[in-house]
């Protein structure tokens, strides 16, 4: 249990890290959208199933109708929730890594590109305050 919180303020960390400042709110409330959508409904459904799937003996009403469950197999259904726990955390981690290297990749290009801009912006202001070249010497010193 300790685990699942913990990812929770990860993955809250790593949302408010990667996201500018103005759209911080509306990042937040997607994530959190998302949380519920992909985990909250799917989650007791699938979780459900497989408890269904560990019966070994279920109770009958009068007309012949599955009611509850009486008996459980305990390994099966032990391992259905360890899989169905270890799947969902591997996923979010996978997730958290390919969403850290995008982002890693993306700011590599913002400082790629801000970096040759800088080298852009150097390259005209020296270009133009230099003078203009009024004899032969000053031609060697104009970069190409």
């Amino acid at each position: 249990m300790f685990f699942t919180f913990l990812n929770n303020i990860i993955f809250l960390t790593v949302n408010l890290r990667c996201v500018k400042d103005s759209e911080r709110v509306m990042a937040i409330s997607l994530q959190s959208v998302a949380f519920r959508v992909f985990g909250s409904f799917p989650g007791p459904i699938i979780l459900g199933a497989f408890i269904d799937k560990a019966c070994i003996l279920w109770n009958e009403n009068e007309c012949g109708e599955k009611g509850a469950c009486n008996v459980y197999n305990n390994t099966d259904l032990m391992r259905a929730a360890v899989v169905m726990a270890m799947v969902a955390k591997v996923t979010g981690t996978a997730l958290y890594f390919v969403g850290w290297r995008l982002w890693a990749r993306r700011e590599s290009v913002l400082q790629n590109s801000a970096y040759s801009d800088e080298l852009k912006s150097d390259v005209v202001t020296n270009i133009a305050t230099e003078k203009s070249p009024t004899n032969s010497d000053n031609m060697a010193e104009i970069p190409l």
